[in-house]
């Protein structure tokens, strides 16, 4: 009988640890996904970094 009850429990707990994994791999995702925004403090860095701020004749300017 107490083979029975743990399979119940198993089963009872798998949708809710697949869905707590999604959850995470939806967080991970966006979170690299907003790392992959240039934001324009970077963007500053990687100019200042280039030299291409002297005007607007460089590149990246």
């Amino acid at each position: 009988m107490t083979d029975a009850i743990q399979r119940m429990a198993r089963a009872q707990a798998l949708p809710r640890r697949l869905k707590a994994l999604t959850w995470l791999f939806i967080l991970g995702l966006f979170l690299s996904g907003a790392t992959a925004i240039p934001l324009t403090t970077e963007v500053g860095m990687l100019v200042r970094m280039l030299g291409a701020d002297h005007g607007s004749t460089g590149w990246l300017a």
